[in-house]
């Protein structure tokens, strides 16, 4: 196995979970209540996640054809204020050219990482579909719509990085794709900055962005999902503010795995640092280029105990972390010596990736993770709670894909909560596209479609608190939330292997400080 599959098996294999983020399921990015707009204080009467900023107050336009909460689509009323025209590589007068790159994630089932999402290929089809097909196109043009595959696990022998840079070509030069998209993020080795800086295509993802790929686009790399930079600096703010810290001896534990140590030192060792948090030990696992990070394990846990550390984030990836944890309990940790925190990053915000830790380490290593803290954009486990109920967004997306031909997901049931998310994300992925092609006017060029996209403001991911695009923002959440990862499940909640992560309280603002 090549370095892409930590990249991927770390950040994509949970591409269920991030399209579940969109969708109100599983991990839901936005799942709250409508008329949070500041923080608001957890059962302890603390304030979760203690800032100075407030949740934005935003609103979607629905006055266009593809913003409304009754169907996907309106139908085109008018004709265009001008006569189609070629424009652009890609835009022709008849057709816009869009791109849907699928990891192939079924190719890891077979590693026990089955992944219930459905069927993405078909998911972004029947949206397609109904834009072309039921609402007429959009300024005279249709999206026309191709499939690019890519492997989670480069083929023995061959560079990762020339796998990336394959569907890249495949997308860019041979389709000439003026947007591409992927909710299983695709993305490393260099592949959204093929996409996005070498050939001017505008990407989507899910794929956990940095700020220099961001840089580097000119204003064409868009993420559902924070920067895991963003990420651990938040979460480090969100728990000093709220005392976390105080008294603690803390340790980090991070892969070598591409970019993961510059991810790690600038989110969470030089916020904590500035933060005056001294922090004990920061351990870094070797991968030796695969994706089972073992090398030093033994060694880093026991450096942990003889310095005394009480609190860690295991920064790890899906495969990794549960080897860990063992090792933890294998030296003797017993549960309630160490204090766990972790995030979005690397996925451990979402049951499908957690949930690892008890199928591989076991339910000693379950019962040492038990009331881990997690701080997110995601709100997991909503669907668990008693006054659960999926945003109207979500249930049309499902039930549009229903009534096109597709399968029947519930967002309350366990077993088709992932694919309800992830057809949420896909429904997500194409009415983007649609909304800046829309607002781009009937004879746009590559760098109006980008333009358009990035003033796009509010927009619908499946809660109440919408996502957003604009000047200088290019990932879409707006709040944070706090959850806990349970184990043993509680018997009234709906267990995933047994586990469970709860969201704990309302949403709140990013800290500002």
């Amino acid at each position: 196995m090549g370095r892409n599959f930590v990249r991927i098996a770390s950040v994509l294999i949970v591409s269920a979970v991030l399209g579940a983020a969109c969708g109100g399921g599983d991990d839901d990015d936005d799942a709250t209540d409508p008329d949070t707009t500041e923080a608001t204080t957890d059962d302890t009467g603390d304030t979760a996640g203690e800032s100075t900023g407030e949740i934005p107050e935003l609103e979607v336009d629905r006055t266009g054809r593809f913003a409304g909460l009754e169907s996907y689509c309106e139908p085109a009323t008018e004709e265009p204020a001008e006569v189609p025209e070629a424009t652009d590589d890609g835009i022709t007068a008849d057709a816009v050219s869009i791109t849907h790159i699928r990891v192939t994630l079924e190719d890891l089932e077979g590693l026990g990482f089955a992944i219930p999402i459905g069927d993405p290929a078909d998911q972004a089809e029947k949206f397609v579909g109904i834009i072309n097909e039921r609402c007429g196109g959009i300024n005279g043009r249709l999206l026309e719509l191709t499939t690019v595959e890519a492997p989670p696990i480069a083929p023995s022998g061959q560079d990762p990085n020339a796998i990336a840079q394959a569907a890249c070509i495949e997308a860019t030069e041979d389709n000439l794709a003026v947007f591409a998209w992927s909710g299983s993020g695709w993305g490393g080795n260099g592949g959204a900055g093929c996409v996005t800086g070498n050939h001017e295509t505008v990407y989507i993802t899910t794929y956990n962005i940095t700020d220099e790929e961001i840089a580097n686009s000119d204003g064409r790399l868009f993420s559902t999902s924070l920067a895991p930079v963003d990420g651990l600096r938040y979460a480090a703010q969100v728990l000093n503010s709220e005392g976390a810290f105080e008294g603690k001896t803390i340790g980090i534990v991070h892969t070598d795995s591409a970019g993961e140590s510059e991810i790690v030192q600038q989110g969470l060792v030089d916020t904590l640092d500035e933060l005056g948090v001294p922090v004990q030990r920061v351990d870094e696992i070797g991968c030796a280029g695969g994706s089972n990070c073992t090398s030093g394990v033994i060694e880093s846990v026991q450096g942990m105990i003889a310095d005394g550390v009480d609190v860690i984030f295991p920064l790890m990836n899906v495969i990794s972390m549960p080897g860990y944890i063992s090792e933890m309990v294998t030296q003797g940790v017993q549960p309630g010596d160490v204090q766990f925190y972790n995030t979005g990053f690397n996925a451990q915000s979402g049951d499908l990736v957690s949930s690892k830790v008890i199928a591989f380490g076991g339910e000693e290593a379950g019962a040492l993770y038990d009331g881990t803290i997690i701080i997110a954009s995601g709100a997991t486990g909503t669907f668990r709670l008693p006054d659960f109920e999926p945003s109207p967004y979500s249930e049309m997306c499902n039930r549009e894909y229903q009534e096109a031909g597709g399968d029947t997901y519930t967002a309350d049931d366990p077993e088709t909560n992932s694919a309800y998310g992830a057809t949420v994300g896909s429904c997500t992925f194409v009415r983007l596209i649609a909304r800046a092609v829309d607002a781009a006017g009937p004879n746009p060029t590559r760098a109006d479609l980008a333009a358009a996209l990035a003033g796009i403001g509010a927009f619908d991911q499946g809660g109440e608190i919408p996502g957003s695009f604009g000047p200088d923002k290019f990932t879409a959440p707006n709040q944070l939330n706090k959850m806990t990862f349970h184990y043993p499940c509680d018997e009234d909640l709906i267990p995933f292997d047994g586990m469970c992560i709860i969201s704990e309280g309302d949403a709140f603002p990013f800290p500002t400080s």
